[in-house]
């Protein structure tokens, strides 16, 4: 998982985002949330989709800050065989998030308990959601902070804003 974040944040360019790369994000957050991986697989899905989500951050609002030049809209055969198989494989469900702010909407109603009719009811069956949601914003929020600045091969300023 840590090579593919590297070869996709190396080819941002290059590839797809919307019919691949977003397709790859979302799935890698999903696998994150599969109770059956183990922690350091969970980890890794989460940072790799929280260095993409950060990586195209700011793609809709300015081109100014980046280096490279407008990524292709097109898919090879390849990269359509494996959004089809990402998209119809069954566990997880992925959930596409176009946005920043379905991310955000994500994220709210994964950490947010559901309303209860039962006031008496503590037990918190939403417990591994939350926590999955906790651990990705974490992660989330980490990406941003500036360690990771080197692996994305930007200037400074794209970490700025």
């Amino acid at each position: 998982l840590t090579g593919l974040r590297q070869v996709v944040l190396r080819r941002w360019a290059t590839l797809p985002h919307a019919n691949f790369i977003g397709v790859v994000r979302d799935f890698l957050f999903r696998m994150g949330h599969a109770a059956h991986n183990p922690r350091t697989i969970q980890l890794a899905c989460y940072t790799a989709a929280a260095s993409f989500w950060k990586r195209q951050w700011n793609d809709h609002e300015s081109t100014t800050v980046t280096t490279t030049t407008t990524a292709t809209t097109t898919t090879t055969p390849g990269q359509a065989l494996l959004v089809d198989a990402m998209m119809q494989g069954g566990q997880p469900t992925v959930v596409r998030m176009a946005t920043d702010q379905d991310l955000l909407h994500y994220l709210e109603s994964l950490m947010l308990p559901p309303p209860s009719n039962n006031s008496n009811n503590t037990t918190n069956n939403n417990s591994c959601p939350s926590a999955c949601g906790a651990l990705f914003l974490s992660i989330f929020v980490g990406e941003f902070m500036g360690k990771s600045s080197v692996q994305y091969h930007l200037p400074l300023e794209f970490h700025k804003k």
